[in-house]
């Protein structure tokens, strides 16, 4: 299912969420800066990810929300 079969379904695009989520959790066990500036890019490419996860969560939840209140699946 590509992701843009899944912005046609709310309840399909929770587990993109959730791969952000997962990937944001485990990013400073993966990556591991040595300076400064690198350091800094690091937690905002997870404070990035974190973002996007609770992004679509809020827009899957409202799109849900919109659709059972018009009747639509």
């Amino acid at each position: 299912m590509s992701f843009r079969n899944r912005l046609k379904k709310p309840a399909g695009m929770v587990p993109v969420a959730t791969m952000f989520l997962v990937v944001a959790i485990l990013w400073p066990y993966c990556f591991h800066p040595t300076t400064k500036p690198w350091t800094v890019l690091s937690e905002g490419v997870r404070g990035t990810m974190f973002g996007i996860c609770f992004g679509i969560n809020i827009f899957a939840a409202l799109q849900a929300r919109r659709q059972r209140r018009c009747g639509g699946s």
